[in-house]
């Protein structure tokens, strides 16, 4: 049997070699979600937002949300973490990632902090000039029970580290507006938000950066937009170690796809079942993929790259 035993452990991964597609199907059977998933060699930039729904100081960092969104579409997005316990917008997760950064009193962008505004324009296009070590891109399929993301990777350098991360943030989209008993009302800003006994909206129109659009029109109702309400993994808010889902461990090498039908990375988010856990608010949901690597030296996540679903859900037969 010791004779026996390496023959054999040669011939499964043998096996398991020969099935290993090329990261765009290859696999026979039905099609895989990811399958006709596009990879791009491209940074997206990030910014994680402290958002204090009840405050008018948040209105800066969702006007410039709003601004970037429309210049830079894909290359940028953003997740409004809401830490504030007893509000109806409180999140463990955002809590928890608040936290590891140690409260940032303002927003980071792709995890440094930024106080001028040409220069985080300026990051934003360095950004997708950089070769990333990784790129994401997901699909995200609803059915009767669940929206199911499957999300898709691929490295560009040789990499040897266990220090990699993949999550998928559910996120919301809610009207600001009095919701039964409960108030979502964004506060006045003067000659910018007002707000009625039903709903806070928009007082003037609030344009692009070159002026050429409109972001938010007047007398539009305030929408709270990418609210962090969970991620999928219940033991870290920065997800799955891609060691655990590479055969080779932590070991990648450029060219390198995983997420695919032998190497599925899949998050899935349940609709909620009962009473108790229905969101107690009218709310539009969407997910943000996010790559993360945890630093040696400090233990603090590093920004890797994203990727938001701005296309839609797919809705199964």
């Amino acid at each position: 049997m010791k004779k026996v035993f390496p023959f054999i452990l040669l011939i499964t991964v043998m096996a398991l070699s020969c099935k290993k597609d090329d990261g765009n199907g290859g696999g026979n059977g039905a099609p895989y979600p990811t399958d006709n998933l596009t990879l791009e060699a491209k940074t997206n930039s990030f910014m994680l937002v402290p958002y204090a729904p009840g405050s008018q100081s948040s209105i800066t960092s969702q006007i410039l949300a709003k601004e970037f969104e429309n210049k830079y579409g894909d290359l940028f997005t953003h997740l409004n973490m809401v830490a504030g316990v007893g509000h109806p917008f409180y999140s463990f997760t955002a809590d928890s990632i608040l936290k590891h950064f140690g409260n940032p009193p303002s927003f980071l962008l792709n995890g440094q902090v930024y106080t001028d505004f040409e220069v985080m324009q300026e990051a934003i296009e360095l950004a997708e000039l950089k070769k990333p070590v990784i790129s994401v891109v997901h699909k995200v399929t609803e059915n009767d029970t669940s929206w199911i993301v499957d999300a898709k990777i691929e490295f560009y350098k040789d990499t040897s580290s266990n220090r990699f991360t993949i999550e998928t943030y559910m996120v919301l989209e809610v009207p600001g507006i009095v919701n039964g008993e409960i108030d979502l009302r964004f506060p006045i800003v003067t000659d910018v938000i007002n707000q009625d006994d039903k709903r806070s909206f928009w007082t003037r129109d609030i344009p692009s950066l070159d002026s050429s659009e409109i972001v938010a029109r007047v007398n539009d109702t305030y929408i709270h937009n990418n609210v962090v309400y969970k991620n999928f993994n219940k033991k870290n808010p920065f997800g799955t170690n891609l060691a655990d889902i590479n055969p080779l461990g932590g070991e990648f090498f450029t060219g390198d796809k995983y997420g695919t039908r032998y190497t599925p990375i899949r998050h899935f988010f349940r609709k909620p079942r009962l009473k108790s856990e229905e969101i107690p608010f009218k709310f539009e949901p969407h997910f943000i993929t996010v790559v993360w690597y945890k630093d040696p030296f400090t233990g603090v996540e590093l920004y890797v790259n994203s990727y938001s679903d701005k296309d839609g859900i797919e809705v199964e037969d």
